[in-house]
């Protein structure tokens, strides 16, 4: 068990790497650690590609740990307070030749882009930094103002020759190529983990500047610790992460041109603690992974104690094919389009004990999704609906079964809740899908004069209310096709909740004698004959229904059991009263 010692100001690759002889780059020492190794890099800034291949074990891991503030930068210094290379155009703009040719490809531009974007503003990769500050891009040179650049010169292969681009910079008032330190980004990754058990502790990542689905922070393998670190100001996203039982804690993604992060093929992994913020500047299409995070093709994960915020795009979007994960005791607040989204064969997840609010779009949005258990949650003052529940008939998938229980939906800007599915294809629908949901215990409330409740039959046959009583009675009318919802909604009341300090971002709570307290119920579960009732399954996925009625007997944690014990607790580990517990989500005071 070795001890190495990392230095990119004194240290060179052909010390012997301890303490007085360091290394010069973390590359080395990633070429020569083995199980039980400790990497320990000093504070500096670091201009190199990592990627780890030797893997530690389960007693004795390889650990990189950053003593002070250790950055590992996608960009090299293009000129240091010198005008060397720059051409003065005057009126602040001057401009150089980029020195590599970054290419890009061109079904980016197809839906990915803006709708009020053009490629050059969202897809092109050149990226150019004056004094630590990243410069937006503009489509076309007369649109450029200060801290903003314009690339001319072709880079995408569909269009033709490439070409290095001429990018022409607008300064800020006071700054010049002469009185600055300029950086410009490069195709170099920044860390790539192919290994298992590795720990990765302290360091920033930064000014990657990748393509759409280019990632400059790459985990994979199994086993791996990813913590105490920072993600920012890459063109597309601060980390992706695949593989199984990684444990990923601490960590801050913000202000990466596209998404905080990508979770894709995950299994039996912990993310606790991860804020994600300010993401999607360059102005991806929200509909295509801009926002905080996303999750695909995913099981048996836990999101606890996630903070998004402020992102140009989705909150936490779990998005298709995505398995009995955890969501957490986590806050959504002020992102585009909606707050938390399960959607498309995204199926029994456990929600639980979570707050949106102030989104710009909906709370929650629940799209061809079906048996997730959304419970113990405040969802309030959002600009559209609170819940959202969608049913699409077009994309044969499932949804419905989903355990909606012991929620606050207040004062958003639309319907607190909505049902509704697409009639384009009514003969191919199954009505039972949507109709299978069930809700209880949800107490409901807007202050203003607006509906705070809305069911859409179809895209047509339009149907709202204010009044609960008639709520219920329209899922139990003789034209639907099943009537086993005699008691959807039974004991949901509408009423003021009384929520206090919600200005704030964590120091919201109920008030004392607010009719929340002591009203939540008792939340069933499902059997695993319930889930695979006939009427319930989309016919023509025969196959994918015996594989998933298989891992769930062979998983066996969500059927037959009570789902209040997923909820028995708070954040802090307060334990909820046995009985009649607060319906909405815990007090974070």
């Amino acid at each position: 068990m070795g001890k190495y010692y990392v230095d990119n100001i004194i240290g060179n690759d052909n010390n012997t790497g301890n303490k007085e002889f360091p290394w010069k780059t973390i590359q080395k020492a990633a070429d020569t650690a083995v199980a039980g190794d400790t990497v320990i890099v000093n504070s500096g800034i670091y201009r190199e590609s990592i990627t780890i291949k030797d893997s530690g074990n389960e007693r004795d891991t390889i650990v990189y740990t950053a003593e002070g503030e250790v950055v590992i930068s996608g960009a090299n210094i293009l000129s240091d307070h010198s005008s060397e290379g720059w051409t003065n155009k005057g009126d602040g703009v001057w401009c150089f030749k980029y020195p590599e040719i970054l290419p890009f490809g061109w079904n980016v531009l197809d839906h990915h882009v803006s709708t009020n974007a053009s490629m050059f503003h969202v897809s092109r990769r050149e990226m150019v930094i004056i004094d630590g500050k990243v410069c937006g891009t503009v489509a076309y040179q007369p649109d450029l103002m200060p801290w903003m650049i314009y690339a001319a010169g072709n880079t995408c292969p569909d269009l033709g020759p490439l070409v290095n681009p001429t990018i022409f910079v607008h300064f800020p008032e006071g700054k010049s190529p002469g009185n600055s330190l300029i950086e410009y980004g490069t195709s170099r990754h920044q860390l790539y983990i192919e290994a298992s058990y590795i720990t990765i502790d302290g360091f920033t990542f930064r000014h990657y500047a990748g393509g759409y689905h280019m990632h400059g922070v790459s985990i994979n393998g199994s086993n791996n610790i990813f913590r105490n670190t920072i993600c920012e100001w890459s063109n597309y996203d601060g980390f992706a992460l695949s593989g199984s039982n990684h444990y990923v804690e601490n960590v801050e993604t913000r202000d990466n041109g596209c998404i905080g992060h990508w979770i894709i093929s995950a299994e039996y992994c912990t993310f606790r603690n991860i804020k994600t913020i300010r993401n999607n500047w360059k102005g991806y299409n929200f509909f295509c992974e801009a926002g905080a995070a996303k999750i695909a093709f995913s099981h048996h994960c836990v999101f606890d104690r996630i903070y998004a915020a402020d992102n140009d795009g989705i909150g936490y979007w779990l998005d298709g094919w995505n398995f009995h994960n955890t969501i957490s005791n986590s806050m959504a607040i002020n992102n585009k389009y909606a707050g938390f989204m399960l959607e498309m064969f995204t199926e029994y997840t456990k929600m639980f004990n979570n707050i949106s609010c102030y989104n710009r779009g909906m709370g929650l949005y629940i799209s061809n999704a079906v048996g997730n258990v959304i419970v113990h949650n405040t969802i309030f003052r959002n600009e559209e609906q609170g819940l959202n529940i969608w049913r699409d008939s077009e994309r044969s998938t499932r949804g419905g079964r989903n355990l909606i229980y012991n929620n606050i939906f207040a004062n958003n800007g639309k319907h607190e809740i909505r049902v509704l599915f697409d009639d384009t294809d009514n003969a191919n629908f199954d009505y039972a899908d949507l109709f299978s949901n069930k809700l209880d215990g949800n107490i409901y409330w807007k202050s203003c004069s607006n509906t705070p409740f809305g069911l859409f039959g179809t895209l047509v046959d339009f149907f709202e209310t204010n009044e609960i009583e008639a709520w219920r009675a329209k899922w139990v009318e003789p034209d639907h096709i099943i009537k086993r919802c005699d008691d959807y909604d039974a004991n949901s009341l509408c009423s003021n909740p009384k929520l206090e300090n919600t200005s704030t971002e964590h120091g919201w709570r109920i008030s004392e004698d607010s009719p929340a307290r002591g009203f939540g119920v008792i939340i069933p579960g499902y059997t695993i004959d319930e889930i695979f009732e006939k009427k319930f399954i989309i016919r023509e996925r025969e196959e994918f229904k015996t594989y998933i009625k298989e891992m769930l007997v062979k998983n066996n944690d969500l059927l037959n059991m009570n789902h209040y014990l997923y909820v028995c607790k708070d954040c802090l580990g307060t334990k909820r009263p046995d009985i009649r517990p607060d319906t909405g989500a815990f007090q974070y005071e």
